[in-house]
């Protein structure tokens, strides 16, 4: 399940989505649950597609009322207040959380024992030269969502979500600013 958190000058509010590849409408929203459930799958190698409809379902609905997104993993926990008060303090940035830079292609395992397809489950994946922000959470500013949502197809092409985030961002020029540091946002991993 992932976090979509969306706030304005006024709030700070939160989704959680989860996949239904077999739903028929593309959002099914629940505002007193918090729940949005869209329509992919909801398994480790779906997390790309699944926060590439997160992104689409913030910039369809939501554009006009916000300033950016930020999005987390659900074992993040947060202390909204200070959150809120940092991304006001930071909305103008581009893109922001735990900066990873990858100067060198890699094959990575880090999925092993979380997907439901066997076979990707024990595949190494290529981790591509990018530069980008770890899972945990980060900070897209929406004047660069529908850039992002121009880009499906960079997140079809590698199983972790953060990466080909990073990869869509990188290729329009923009990269993670160093200067921020989550942990001191208010999230702070269980």
């Amino acid at each position: 399940m992932e976090k979509l958190i969306r706030y304005n000058n006024e709030n700070i509010i939160f989704y959680y989505f989860i996949g239904d590849p077999d739903q028929k409408e593309e959002w099914i929203i629940d505002s007193e649950k918090k729940v949005i459930r869209i329509k992919c799958a909801d398994n480790y190698e779906s997390l790309p597609m699944k926060t590439y409809r997160s992104l689409e379902y913030a910039f369809k609905n939501h554009f006009d009322e916000i300033e950016g997104v930020f999005k987390t993993d659900d074992d993040i926990d947060l202390d909204l207040d200070l959150l809120y008060k940092n991304l006001c303090k930071n909305s103008e940035l581009e893109y922001f959380g735990n900066p990873v830079i990858v100067r060198n292609e890699y094959m990575s395992s880090w999925h092993f024992g979380k997907c439901e397809d066997a076979n990707i489950n024990i595949t190494p994946q290529q981790v591509p030269i990018s530069h980008y922000c770890s899972g945990g959470g980060y900070y897209i500013n929406k004047k660069n969502l529908h850039r992002i949502l121009e880009m499906k197809d960079v997140f079809t092409s590698n199983i972790f979500e953060d990466v080909c985030t990073g990869i869509a961002l990188n290729s329009i020029g923009i990269y993670p600013d160093n200067g921020i540091d989550i942990r001191n946002m208010g999230c702070v991993w269980k």
